[in-house]
């Protein structure tokens, strides 16, 4: 069977499953960059992100390796991530650690003075918004997944996700307004 790079996610799961470790380094290529971004989100901190992601990712290889393959490889990814960025922020309230906002503040050392605003700006609002709020708008705004795989992801119908997707964005938009 021919894989490569752009073959589908089923594709490569069953590739990985019969022993081609390439498939594996495609999957890692295909999806890293974006859990990172969304662990860093979740975490506020670059390193965890990235802890978290090779976690993620050893979860994927072990989950394999023992034969078995996720139903929906990208919400599965998605979820073990949370799960660990949960794992990470249980502890972090543990420990003493550096602030959220000087966090914030090396993160966006490098950008121009233009993102940085308009990053805060945009920060302010979702951090103006649920819980539940701001991640929906972040897995549909900034992930780009579909409303069927943010319900997969949390457990909720489609027409559910819709909804929170809808509901939080008239939040926000009441946000902006005030």
């Amino acid at each position: 069977m021919f894989i490569s790079h752009l073959s589908a996610d089923a594709e490569l799961l069953g590739a990985l499953r019969a022993g081609d470790a390439r498939a594996f380094d495609w999957l890692v290529a295909r999806y890293e960059s974006r859990l990172i971004e969304y662990t860093r989100y979740l975490t506020g901190a670059g390193v965890d992100a990235e802890d978290i992601t090779q976690r993620t990712f050893l979860s994927l290889w072990q989950m394999v390796s023992k034969g078995r393959l996720p139903d929906n490889l990208r919400s599965w990814l998605y979820r073990v991530a949370h799960n660990h960025a949960c794992d990470v922020q249980r502890r972090r309230y543990r420990l003493p650690t550096a602030s959220f906002e000087a966090a914030n503040d090396a993160r966006y050392a490098q950008d121009s003075l233009d993102d940085v605003d308009r990053s805060l700006f945009v920060r302010g609002i979702l951090d103006g918004l649920s819980e539940h709020g701001r991640e929906i708008i972040y897995l549909r705004c900034f992930q780009d997944l579909t409303f069927e795989e943010i319900g997969r992801y949390l457990g909720i119908r489609r027409q559910s996700a819709h909804g929170r997707f809808k509901r939080a964005l008239q939040q926000a938009s009441e946000l902006t307004e005030e």
